[in-house]
């Protein structure tokens, strides 16, 4: 994980923004680097924009919910419920309480989007 990282923050010295494909496109072949280097690279930089989907649904949950990140990680799919637009907390730590949270329509579609992507 710190080469993927130092990798991205290499990217992002030499002036690319990191949001903008094009723009990583651009430094790497201006990057005097052997092919095997930016190959490397361009699989660095797509692990880290599927990563980023992952960690913004969850860092989506964590502010909608409130809940410890280790609840959030232990839920299941049948503790959604799309309809009522809530989540069930059951997976407890620190002595919480087990209990039904709003969530947002944001964090329902990112949840629909990654469920789409398992089948």
């Amino acid at each position: 994980m710190k080469n993927r990282v130092n990798i991205i923050k290499q990217l992002h010295k030499l002036g690319a923004n990191i949001f903008n494909p094009e723009s990583i496109k651009e430094i790497i072949v201006k990057q005097g680097w052997d092919e095997g280097t930016k190959h490397l690279a361009c699989i660095v930089y797509e692990c880290f924009l599927n990563g980023g989907k992952k960690t913004g649904s969850f860092l989506q949950g964590l502010k909608d919910t409130g809940t410890d990140p280790g609840e959030l990680l232990a839920i299941a799919w049948t503790d959604i419920n799309f309809q009522a637009k809530t989540l069930t907390i059951k997976h407890l730590v620190k002595d919480h309480n087990p209990r039904i949270v709003p969530i947002s329509d944001t964090f329902i579609a990112r949840i629909q989007k990654q469920v789409a992507k398992c089948f």
